[in-house]
């Protein structure tokens, strides 16, 4: 599928769900539309690559706003991360790719350093806030 196609006749979504098929095999997501439900289902690896173009697409249309660092407050639900990891951006010497798996699923991002580095500061500085402190 071409990243422009021709005419779609689109619809607007009431309702989905997402969740895996009967075999476990793929992930289901199923939309309800004024014309009645419709489902596809994707691979642990397409959907993935799905999530992945999604958040490409949001990075577009966010590029011109000024993002707030750290964010006032967290308005999504925490998604359960089975690991992750760094790695060195091969196209950009300012940035750190992050890779995430979430269940089967495995995502990477494109993070700049100097606001990584940041952030890990702040995680160390508060996980020594919450250290128990004991008696010597």
């Amino acid at each position: 599928m071409s990243d422009k196609p021709e005419k779609v006749y689109l619809q607007f979504v009431n309702r989905w769900v997402v969740k895996p098929t009967d075999d476990g095999k793929h992930m289901a997501i199923v939309f309800d539309m004024q014309d009645g439900p419709v489902g596809v289902a994707l691979d642990n690896n397409n959907l993935g690559l799905f999530i992945e173009q999604i958040l490409q697409e949001l990075a577009k249309l966010t590029a011109t706003q000024t993002p707030e660092y750290p964010p006032k407050e967290l308005v999504a639900a925490p998604v359960p991360v089975t690991s992750f990891g760094f790695a060195p951006d091969p196209r950009d010497s300012s940035s750190t790719v992050l890779m995430v798996v979430v269940g089967n699923v495995r995502i990477s991002f494109q993070v700049d350093a100097t606001m990584l580095q940041t952030t890990c500061k702040r995680v160390v500085a508060s996980a020594k806030e919450l250290r128990p402190k004991t008696a010597n």
